[in-house]
């Protein structure tokens, strides 16, 4: 797997949950270990596919289930054996297998791959995973064939759950000696084994393990219909699901890799969750994230406070000296325009002329310097400073090289012309320069600079003020905190992937502390406790606090409405809200009244010293920003022609089997008796049939015949599902792709097709 770009690790808000860095990382750190598994897996031709939330997470989303922190993956029990013996010897020298039998108190039936064998902050582990010190897992779990007979399975689940009874009351000191050795002579004689009695209670247990891991693979796949993982769920009533449904493998997109996924995805999940599109935030698993717990244990043995950011009340705007702003472009310009024009109203002689034309230079060229020569306001400015210069040469010629017929009216004129253009000049830098007021757009996201325009535009309308636009580029740091990036990613502000028509300034070239801001609006609240990116020191909040009075903070758009009780979107804020951009800012605009009663509450907890009153002040819920910016990423319908996005995946291949490209053909003749009403929009997923593996080359040929046919007749046109502009399509209709999720985010209407089964 390559490494993943920088651009990975961003803060994201992905189906109105908020992803920090923090998670991405652990996310990266999860997918090398996935890597080294699928490595295996292919050399040894070991089928493993995704099981629970990362199978939904693959279908629905694409990648993780945005507030799930882990990975779940499934083998057939002769594959899980099968990997378990290649694992031994393969698995990079750093990583570890757990299972009962290597690991203590590791009794489960299931198998974790670990990247360590302790937290490691050494140089070599860092780097290979992303600055994530902490133990990342991926767990196997393991599925055996069922009984056909109900009344077998209950007996074969009875066995093992005895066994495993036994085991644990050994392994727990919960059992006499006398019972422990009748009860592991009657297990000898069930199942024709032999313990060792002088073993000690773990190898005890672990031998237990391995007789009720025997008898959960006691029956063969030819007695069987059904797979199921026998612990937990079998041994506690649930039933298994149909063998075939196992049958065929196919690979889908996941994160910036792919995910083996059973070809009937479609139908296993329907048959689990029913209407599994329908998003319903649910956490009932481990502490979330599964790092923090090993962090809280760290803290407990080291001598030392784990590097986090801690509030600071003395870094309040409040409790801060006052800025004067005295060498700030304007105040200069000001000082220096003073000057000027009390020497210049009326020049007593030629030398006073050549003093005026030489500070009107001196303004122009630190204009210039300053605000850049292709600046807009600047340029009016130095404009009127030009023509002032060429007035008062004119008057010069008129003092210094009289001619004697007209001298005086000569003389006149031209100082009726300079006069004129002094207040011009007088009256332009007042306007442009000192006066006008500078609002400033810091931002390294062009993918977040949607919810930004609104307020863009709105300071753009405000007569006499000025917004610029500063990308910044987005740097990798080391365990040190150090800047890592090398020359091209401190180049690579991305500017040109924002919209055209900003008025954008090159961070490298803009003097900040020659400027005094009336606003600086920030989107990253980290400066240097992103546990992986940065951006250039010199934009971090407490610098531009220097700037301006007021420093304000837009928290993430997007973010649905939640409450304490959601302790995912709670431990967030620790990212996007308990951060120093955030907390140090004069001004945080939120999304709604709920969230700013919420924040304002945290806050107070979060700052000692403060109350969430003083916060409250200080949230500013801008219900206009946001719904601009909403309707402005939403576009809920379309102008013009009605637009339908037709999704063909390769699950049908598998519901529909023979009735596939039927299925397809007739859909598309439907859509055809439409098309002069709406534009059909198809695409494929995963992304090209020339990948499904679950197909026939004569499938495959059909189905581009039936496109291709289609395609010339005028019924529809193909659309890269990667490149699908959800902002244009009316509705979506056709297979499940995470596509469906942003068509719903989007209020846009969704309908699965239905698949005859065989």
């Amino acid at each position: 797997m390559d490494r993943l770009p920088i651009d990975y690790f961003r803060d994201e808000v992905r189906n109105g949950f908020f992803v920090p860095t923090a998670i991405k990382q652990a996310w990266g750190a999860q997918l090398k270990v996935l890597d080294v598994i699928d490595s295996i897996c292919r050399k040894h031709n070991i089928t493993y596919f995704a099981d629970w939330g990362t199978l939904l997470g693959t279908v629905r989303h694409g990648g993780y289930v945005p507030w799930d922190d882990d990975m779940d993956i499934c083998m057939k029990r002769a594959d899980y054996e099968k990997f378990r013996r290649a694992a031994a010897k393969e698995l990079p020298s750093n990583y570890c297998l757990h299972d009962y039998a290597h690991k203590e108190d590791h009794w489960l039936f299931l198998a974790r791959v670990v990247n360590n064998t302790n937290i490691s902050y050494e140089q070599k582990h860092m780097d290979e995973f992303y600055n994530f010190p902490y133990l990342v897992g991926i767990d196997i779990f393991v599925l055996d064939y069922l009984y056909r007979d109900d009344r077998d399975e209950r007996r074969r689940c009875d066995e093992v759950k005895h066994i495993i009874a036994v085991a644990d009351a050994i392994v727990n000191n919960k059992i006499s000696k006398a019972a422990e050795d009748a009860n592991l002579m009657e297990l000898e004689r069930l199942y024709n084994v032999k313990f060792n009695k002088n073993d000690d209670s773990r190898h005890l247990g672990i031998a237990l393990y391995h007789l009720a891991e025997t008898q959960m693979a006691r029956v063969p796949e030819y007695e069987s219909d059904s797979l199921g993982q026998i612990f937990p769920w079998i041994l506690i009533g649930n039933r298994g699901r149909d063998k075939k449904l196992f049958k065929n493998i196919i690979r889908l997109p996941f994160e910036n890799t792919t995910m083996p996924v059973p070809a009937d995805y479609n139908y296993m999940l329907k048959s689990k969750y029913e209407q599994y599109f329908v998003i319903r935030k649910v956490w009932n698993g481990h502490k979330y994230p599964f790092f923090e717990a090993q962090r809280e244990s760290l803290q407990a043995v080291a001598d030392f406070k784990l590097p986090e950011f801690t509030f600071d009340i003395k870094k309040l705007r409040k409790n801060r000296p006052a800025s004067s702003y005295r060498n700030t472009m304007q105040e200069t310009v000001r000082e220096a325009m003073s000057e000027l024009c009390g020497i210049g109203e009326v020049p007593a002689d030629a030398s006073v002329l050549v003093q005026c034309q030489q500070a009107a230079i001196d303004i122009g060229s630190y204009i210039e310097k300053v605000k850049g020569e292709d600046n807009h306001s600047g340029r009016i400015a130095v404009a009127s400073i030009e023509q002032y210069c060429e007035m008062l040469f004119r008057l010069y010629n008129a003092v210094t090289q009289p001619d004697n017929a007209g001298r005086c009216v000569t003389e006149l004129q031209a100082y009726e012309e300079y006069v004129s253009a002094l207040g011009d000049m007088k009256s332009a830098v007042q306007s442009q320069i000192i006066d006008r007021k500078l609002v400033a757009f810091v931002t390294d996201n062009p993918l977040r600079w949607q919810e930004l325009q609104p307020l863009y535009d709105y300071y753009n309308n405000i007569d006499n003020t000025e917004a610029v636009v500063i990308p910044l580029p987005v740097l990798a740091k080391n365990l040190y905190g150090e800047v890592v990036s090398g020359r091209e990613e401190w180049s690579n502000d991305r500017r040109e992937e924002y919209p055209d028509g900003l008025n954008t300034v090159a961070w490298d070239s803009i003097d900040m502390h020659m400027l005094k801001f009336d606003t600086i609006i920030i989107q990253n609240p980290y400066d240097e406790w992103n546990p992986y990116i940065t951006v250039p020191a010199a934009f971090y909040s407490a610098k531009l606090m220097q700037y301006t009075d007021c420093l304000t903070y837009v928290m993430p758009c997007g973010v649905n409405d939640f409450t304490e009780a959601d302790v995912n979107d709670m431990y967030g804020l620790k990212y996007s809200l308990a951060m120093p951009g955030a907390v140090y800012a004069d001004r945080i605009i939120v999304h709604s009244e709920k969230m700013k009663k919420l924040y304002a509450e945290y806050l107070g907890n979060f700052a000692a010293g403060t109350d969430k009153a003083e916060w409250y002040r200080k949230l500013v819920c801008d219900n206009e920003l946001y719904q601009d910016t909403q309707s402005g990423i939403e576009g809920t319908q379309t102008a013009g022609r009605k637009r339908l996005l037709y999704c063909i995946g390769e699950n049908e291949f598998a519901e529909g089997a023979g009735y596939a490209l039927d299925n397809i053909s007739k859909r598309i003749s439907t859509m055809a008796g439409y098309t002069d009403k709406m534009d059909i929009i198809a695409c494929t997923y995963p992304y090209s049939i020339d990948d499904w593996d679950i197909c026939t080359g004569e499938q495959k040929e059909k189905f581009r015949r039936i496109i291709n046919d289609a395609e010339q007749s005028g019924n529809i046109s193909l659309c890269d599902f990667r490149n699908v502009d959800i902002s244009s399509m009316t509705a979506y209709y056709g297979s499940p792709s995470p596509l469906i999720c942003r068509f719903t985010e989007q209020h846009k209407p969704v309908m699965i097709s239905a698949s005859e089964r065989m």
